[in-house]
């Protein structure tokens, strides 16, 4: 049976029931749309809030870039911030993976070289 059809039969079923069967479905229905309605807002708000935070992490990592020749702490805490910000963009982890090595931080760059590579796997961008 067409869509068309169930909702033709539904109504039909609809029409022929009581006043009280009738509230009861008017209800459901109503619920529903609410939380359908509330289901696209938070998807919204989610891809919103996932977009800022990379908008953020970008802006750290070019913080990151524009301190990594003259000042490696500083270079190092906005690379760190920006993995916080976008975990899932291996630029950031590559770039905090080198100023591990230059620290001397050997044990945390191989992670953050780990993470590249899983990253890299994960997209099948090698």
């Amino acid at each position: 049976m067409s869509h068309v059809g169930m909702a033709k039969e539904s109504l039909g079923r609809f029409q022929g029931s009581s006043i009280g069967e009738q509230a009861t479905v008017i209800i459901a229905v109503a619920t529903l749309i609410g939380v359908i309605i509330a289901g696209v807002v938070e998807a919204r708000e989610a891809a919103e809030w996932r977009a800022a935070n990379k908008e953020a992490a970008e802006t750290a990592r070019h913080r990151g870039a524009l301190a990594f020749l003259h000042d490696t702490h500083k270079a190092l805490a906005a690379y760190r911030r920006a993995t916080e910000l976008d975990p899932e963009n291996a630029k950031v982890w590559n770039g905090l993976g080198h100023l591990l090595v230059r620290t001397g931080a050997l044990d945390k760059a191989a992670a953050a070289y780990r993470t590249v590579a899983s990253l890299g796997q994960a997209t099948n961008d090698r």
